[in-house]
C-alpha cells in the first residue's frame, strides 16, 4: 500500500458503505478486507482526494446509502456499475478540483486547530476547577470528551 493509495468500503451498512480515505503512509505486505477496494483514479480527469470528498459528503453519502441491498439489510454492497454510475462534478477540471480541495483542506486545519485549543480549554478549567476544591490533578487523568470517545489529543 502506498501513500495516497484510494480506498472505499464495497460493502457496510448502507450509512457506511462507499466510505473512503486516501493512505497517509506507506505499508509494505498489508492484507486489507475483501470488503475494501482499491481504485487508481486517471488523475488527469479526477484527483484522489477529490474523490474522497466526494464519496463522503452529504450527497455521496445519499447516494450510497441508497445501494440496492443484497441478501442482508444489514449489509449491502457496491456493484462496480453503482459505483460508476456515481456523478462526480467538476470530471476533468482539475484545477477547479485542485481550489476545492485546497480550501476545505485549509478549513480543516482550522477546525482541527480549533479543536485543539478548546482541548487546551477544557484542560485549564479542569486544573482551575482542582485548585478550587484542593484537589491535584495529573495532567495525564485530564481527559477531553474526544480522548474518551476515541479521538486523537495534540500530536
Amino acid at each position: 500500500m502506498k501513500k495516497g493509495d484510494f480506498f472505499y468500503s464495497r460493502g457496510n451498512t448502507k450509512e457506511l458503505v462507499a466510505l473512503s480515505a486516501i493512505a497517509k503512509m506507506e505499508v509494505e505486505n498489508v492484507v486489507f478486507s475483501d470488503l475494501l477496494t482499491k481504485v487508481i483514479f486517471n488523475e488527469k480527469m479526477i484527483l484522489p482526494e477529490f474523490a474522497v470528498l466526494c464519496f463522503n459528503s452529504k450527497i455521496g453519502r445519499d447516494y450510497f446509502g441508497k445501494v440496492p441491498e443484497g441478501a442482508a439489510p444489514s449489509m449491502v454492497k457496491v456493484s462496480q456499475s453503482y459505483m460508476m454510475s456515481f456523478n462526480v462534478p467538476y470530471l476533468n477540471d482539475i484545477d477547479t478540483q485542485l481550489k476545492i480541495v485546497a480550501e476545505l483542506d485549509a478549513q480543516m486545519q482550522i477546525l482541527e486547530g480549533l479543536r485543539k485549543m478548546k482541548a487546551q480549554a477544557e484542560r485549564r478549567i479542569e486544573k482551575i476547577l482542582a485548585d478550587v476544591w484542593g484537589v491535584e490533578v495529573v495532567e495525564s487523568d485530564i481527559c477531553t470528551p474526544e480522548e474518551l470517545l476515541g479521538g486523537q489529543d495534540d500530536e
